[in-house]
């Protein structure tokens, strides 16, 4: 993985503000990482207001590669949305393309950015005067909302390996090996990165990492409480509903926004950098309280006689640690399966088909978490030793699991039957080859047993969708 301080930086930075719709906090941290790469912004009152109404809107930048971009991108998205026309007409929709695509404009456009290889995500929502909420996104940040306490996805994290993001990023002139567009970053869109967006002949939205978001729209309901937006520093550690489900519990013990922010990050903070990147990136946590016709203090005992009566969904009253015993986070995930929930910190349910605990394969945890093992994360600081390419790891532990018991003397074989464990016996070795290559469809026998970990690679042709 990318380097790490010998002590993490966890002074936090926050912001807070209120009016008569909303309450929201943010909170950022720096953690194990040599620098502070994350931006954000939040607006109660953007452009005019319609008939006494305002628009809000709130964004998380997660930069890679450096801050500056995500910096240029806080200080200029919002900006550019409420000056656009699409925006004045009440257009969301294509008001937040335009402002995404506009601002990548304006850092290609820019001298003081001209070779600059960093990037940023960019998640954002817009909360209309009719509280309605629209939410742009590019990259792998995400929004999440509470309705009823039931974690509902307001974004969906753009990943390489996604079967729509390969496509286009072959058809621009590029590949994905390792889970990474060129084997580099570990998102598929993003502000910057222009080293991607060099096809003169192709839009913008056809590059082969691009700016473009997915737009997403919620119409305001009786039973939203409020809205998580956050870096991938937190999904990485826990999932969607885990998150939800520890605000809302919070909010239930009456702590401010602000607090819950500051303390979800100290959870989401590994205790060592041996975790692999998992737990030390850059964390960026807000939350947004949608208040609907109510004070912020009617808002809190609203939601607290909500969690306290299990309604209409049982948060759990208590929180399990992530990095604790018994902890459900990346390392429980992996170990049990995960949530399974849109790129959130776990595998989906059964990654590795219950088979293989990593506590029990020396040298998996390493090959898991790149534990400077060239696992997954063993680039340089380019977005993403916390991300983990699932496919390459499961391939990559059941390598490792057939290799030690090939040492020990138990594998594969122990598993054929008598009698075709006599028949490969007499065959020569070629032709035992052969015979596996041609009852699996192809050269050489059991993949599984064979697979190199430093060779995996994604398939193009048939790539694989978390």
């Amino acid at each position: 993985m990318g380097q790490t301080l010998s002590e993490p930086v966890t002074t936090k930075e926050g912001h807070e503000g209120e009016d008569e719709r909303l309450a929201w906090a943010v909170s950022c941290m720096q953690g194990w990482r040599l620098t502070m790469e994350d931006s954000h912004a939040g607006v109660l009152s953007l452009g005019d207001e319609v008939d006494g109404k305002k628009t809000s809107f709130f964004a998380v930048y997660d930069g890679h590669g450096g801050s500056t971009v995500a910096k240029f991108a806080g200080d200029t998205v919002h900006h550019r949305l409420a000056a656009n026309d699409f925006f004045k007409k009440r257009d969301w929709e294509a008001s937040l393309k335009r402002a995404f695509l506009e601002t990548d404009e304006d850092l290609r456009a820019n001298p003081d950015f001209r070779g600059d290889p960093s990037g940023c995500t960019a998640v954002s929502l817009i909360v209309t005067p009719e509280r309605n909420l629209i939410c742009a996104n590019a990259g792998d940040s995400r929004a999440v909302m509470s309705v009823g306490g039931e974690a509902k996805p307001l974004s969906f994290d753009h990943k390489p390996t996604n079967q729509g993001e390969t496509s286009r990023i072959v058809a621009a002139g590029g590949f994905v090996e390792f889970g990474r567009v060129n084997g580099n970053l570990a998102l598929s869109r993003a502000l910057g990165d222009f080293d991607f967006k060099q096809n003169a002949n192709l839009a913008p939205e056809q590059q082969i990492v691009t700016a473009d978001p997915d737009i997403t729209v919620h119409e305001a309901t009786a039973d939203d409480e409020f809205v998580v937006i956050a870096c991938d520093g937190i999904w990485d550690v826990l999932t969607s509903q885990q998150v939800i489900d520890y605000v809302r519990l919070a909010i239930s013990q009456e702590k401010s926004l602000a607090s819950i922010c500051e303390d979800l990050m100290d959870r989401c903070l590994a205790p060592d950098s041996d975790w692999g990147g998992v737990g030390c990136d850059n964390m960026t946590l807000m939350v947004v309280a949608l208040l609907g016709d109510r004070t912020k203090d009617e808002w809190y005992q609203w939601v607290k006689q909500r969690v306290e009566a299990g309604t209409p969904y049982a948060t759990p009253k208590e929180f399990v640690e992530p990095f604790g015993q018994g902890g459900n986070g990346p390392r429980g995930a992996l170990m049990a399966g995960g949530s399974g929930d849109n790129g959130a910190g776990g595998a989906p349910s059964g990654i590795l088909g219950g088979a293989i605990n990593i506590n029990q394969v020396p040298g998996a945890l390493s090959l898991a978490f790149g534990g400077g093992a060239g696992g997954a994360g063993a680039e340089d600081d380019s977005e993403d030793e916390t991300e983990l390419d699932l496919p390459t790891i499961q391939a990559a532990l059941r390598a490792r699991m057939a290799e030690l018991e090939r040492e020990e003397g138990v594998g594969e074989d122990e598993r054929i039957t008598e009698q075709e464990d006599a028949d490969m016996s007499e065959a020569p070795k070629g032709e035992q080859g052969e015979q596996q290559g041609a009852e699996s469809g192809a050269p050489g026998g059991d993949d599984e047993q064979q697979l190199d970990p430093s060779k995996l690679r994604t398939s193009l042709s048939a790539p694989q969708t978390l």
